[in-house]
């Protein structure tokens, strides 16, 4: 089926069941997950005026914001002390069942993960914080989408909460103006007409049966039995039956892209098959304006293996539980402290915090002002001051009543890969030789830019080119990616590699107020730059012989980043003997250590290099 129809008929069996309040949609663009928060926001709204609310949770957001503050207010009496509590987006217990929405899981905060832990499945929620305690049943939907390479990053609790998920890599904006996924009338009029209805379907025992097939015994817990069951439920409220069939669990086991598991005799190591259960038909939705087919498929897909059968192949990972195939990432070192050097200048991070002041800077003046707001009427009757709420009273602040921002820290380390895909062939692996460099960027937290030169591309002019881009750590697919790339050809642009290398850390260590205090740069190359860098950044053809301009434009850049302060560099050559003097001299131009990428690396956690098998160049 596209789509567009499974993304509607998922967020209309939420609109059905309350239960259902939990949507994660895989690969889907963050920027589309907020029209199909409108979309659904039409289909629960009974009116215009009683559209659920839209709530935005992202990374930054605190527990103070997500659950409730006191804030000032004005005085209803002169004994009112002036603040009233607010309740946060998520606390539910004052407003209408809303829609919370999480563009991306895997980087939701802390407290937005303890949030969705909490609420969502929940049948009650109690909060008791500042002094407030309020109980009330969670009834908003929760939208949240995640890449599937990012879900080892994810708490399998927070994943576990999310009862209907859907594979939305292919959905796109509609180029005419019209609703994402679809027109939601007919969709709206089935949802309408199931709640008239009143309570929904019952499982038969039939249903139940092949429930238990679609999830057998051994699954983890038993949210997914349920999960299948209420869909199945949902897409029969739709179809209007009284009923829930087998057919209906086929359909709902369809929708979220569930697999068949393996009989008995595969698990035993048998030939490898899958049992296809009875296709089932379109599950009709019979509205004012029509049929609506809800699920329509051609049955489960069987789970890929790798040749191993250790680690799944790519397309394992397109079940609606990628975490089962997905462990989650190892933490390889005990990580550091993210201050590892103190850096002049006012203090930076986001705010994750109060903690009491030490000294008069970066004063948290709101929170310092509602802490002393809760002595005044202690102050004012030591005092004798008129009450606090007197026209003129000024507010009694004490030393102890200070408090400063408690900041998240700053990556303080940088590394920059500087990778020649023109170098490798299949006999060498330089994972090997990187692994020191990237224990060290993993332990200090570093920031990770990659520029990658010898790209194999359908344009040749591109290949002329060097490409960068960075990364919050050395985990992320697009670094493992750009490690894992196939051999390039024979055009080298090390020049404008090298160029692109400078930038980047010359804008993060050199301008005032960088907050790089160390920085590594790793290049992995031959040294044969056979491109000249204005052939790379004009994309011009080069009438005279190349000869060593390439050559003495790399250097040149080479020379540019041995200046620079608080950065260190090596070079990582395949352990050619042909042409290693052409490494020697851009060693010696950038002041950097020749290590030979065949010898066993140091197995050390800081990036210590080995000199090569005979002589080279050294700092």
């Amino acid at each position: 089926m596209a789509v567009t129809d499974r993304v509607a008929t998922a967020l209309a069996c939420s609109a059905v069941d309350p239960r259902l309040a939990g949507l994660l949609f895989y690969d889907l663009d963050p920027a589309l997950i907020y029209p199909l928060a409108r979309w659904l926001a039409h289909l629960l709204s009974d009116a215009p005026e009683e559209k659920p609310l839209i709530i935005p949770v992202w990374q930054g957001m605190t527990e103070d914001m997500l659950w409730g503050r006191i804030e000032p207010a004005p005085a209803a009496h002169p004994e009112d002390p002036g603040f009233r509590w607010k309740p946060g987006p998520v606390t539910g217990y004052e407003r209408r069942p809303g829609i919370v929405v999480m563009s991306d899981l895997a980087l939701a905060g802390r407290a937005a993960s303890r949030a969705a832990v909490v609420l969502l499945d929940a049948e009650v929620a109690h909060l008791e914080r500042s002094g407030v305690a309020r109980l009330w049943h969670p009834r908003d939907r929760w939208l949240a989408t995640v890449r599937r390479l990012d879900v080892g990053r994810v708490s399998a609790h927070l994943l576990d909460r999310f009862a209907v998920r859907v594979d939305a890599s292919d959905l796109r904006l509609p180029r005419d103006g019209g609703a994402i996924a679809g027109d939601p009338g007919p969709f709206r009029q089935a949802v309408l007409m199931a709640r008239r209805a009143g309570a929904l379907p019952v499982l038969s025992a039939a249903g139940v049966d092949r429930i238990v097939q679609w999830n057998p015994e051994g699954t983890q817990g038993s949210r997914r039995d349920l999960a299948l069951a209420r869909l199945a439920r949902a897409l029969a409220a739709l179809g209007g039956e009284s009923e829930v069939l087998p057919s209906h669990v086929d359909s709902a086991a369809d929708l979220i892209d569930l697999a068949m598991p393996p009989t008995g005799h595969e698990r035993r190591g048998g030939p490898a098959r899958v049992r296809r259960p009875v296709t089932p038909g379109a599950v009709q939705v019979n509205g004012e304006n029509g049929q609506v087919p809800v699920v329509q498929g051609d049955g489960p897909r069987p789970v890929a293996r790798s040749r191993d059968d250790e680690t799944p192949a790519e397309s394992a990972l397109a079940g609606p539980y990628p975490e089962d195939v997905v462990p989650p990432r190892p933490d390889l070192a005990a990580l550091r402290i993210g201050w590892q050097r103190a850096l002049t200048g006012p203090p930076r991070g986001t705010p994750i915090g109060t903690l009491p002041a030490l000294d008069l800077r970066d004063i948290a003046m709101f929170a310092t002002l509602l802490n002393a707001a809760r002595y005044q009427r202690f102050r004012c009757r030591r005092l004798g001051c008129p009450m606090p709420r007197d026209q003129g009273h000024r507010l009694h602040v004490r030393t102890a009543d200070l408090l400063s921002y408690r900041r998240a820290p700053q990556p303080g380390y940088l590394l920059v890969l500087l990778l020649d895909h023109t170098c490798r062939d299949s006999a060498w692996d330089w994972i090997e030789a990187l692994a020191p460099y990237l224990r060290w960027g993993y332990v200090n937290r570093a920031l990770i830019g990659v520029v990658e030169l010898g790209i194999p591309a359908d344009d040749p002019k591109n290949e002329l080119r060097a490409s960068q881009f960075r990364s919050r750590g050395v985990f992320d697919p697009a670094v493992l990616k750009a490690l894992s790339r196939r051999p390039g050809r024979a055009a080298t642009p090390l020049a404008h590699g090298l160029t692109l290398a400078d930038g980047m850390l010359r804008h993060d260590t050199q301008q005032a107020g960088a907050l790089i205090s160390e920085a590594f740069l790793v290049v992995v190359t031959d040294g044969r730059a056979n491109v000249p860098l204005v052939v790379s950044q004009t994309a011009l053809p080069w009438g005279d012989p190349v000869g060593r301009v390439g050559l003495t434009d790399a250097e040149a850049a080479a020379n540019k980043i041995k200046k620079l302060h608080r950065v260190r560099s090596a070079i990582i050559y395949p352990g050619s003997r042909s042409g290693r003097h052409f490494a020697v001299g851009l060693a010696a131009a950038l002041g950097a250590p020749l290590v030979d990428g065949t010898l066993p690396p140091v197995p050390d956690f800081r990036p210590q290099v080995r000199p090569a098998r005979s002589g080279g160049a050294a700092r």
